[in-house]
């Protein structure tokens, strides 16, 4: 089970003690949708994706890295603004389909909708 998973099933059982609709794994998908959708321009523009980053990562192309690692990617393709857009709409579209995964992208919007921030956290190997 992977963590976005064990994620999403641990917000829906507490959504059901709390709250119910909006709270259930079908409300934060459409709730997740709703953002990615009416903010596009905010999860492509690079200065909003690093911030809260370390300095020596201000100049990354954020849009591209959460291309290349989006499942919709497809190795070798060049990526510029036009594909990344579409990747980026590809992965919005995949978020309708039940037991997929969420990405990156994702991520950003569960945690403005959640009002907190949301930390990968990795074991030591």
């Amino acid at each position: 089970m992977s963590f976005a998973h064990a994620l999403f099933m641990q917000m829906e059982i507490v959504s059901h003690r709390v709250c119910t609709g909006l709270w259930s794994e079908k409300g934060i998908r459409v709730r997740i949708i709703a953002e990615l959708v009416r903010n596009e321009a905010k999860y492509l523009d690079n200065t909003y994706l690093s911030e809260g980053t370390e300095n020596e990562c201000k100049n990354s192309d954020f849009p591209k890295q959460y291309a290349q690692y989006s499942e919709e990617y497809i190795l070798g393709t060049k990526l510029n603004y036009k594909t990344i857009h579409s990747l980026y709409r590809k992965e919005v579209l995949s978020i309708t389909e039940k037991n997929t995964f969420m990405g990156i992208w994702q991520f950003h919007a569960l945690a403005t909708i959640l009002n907190t921030p949301i930390y990968s956290v990795y074991p030591n190997l």
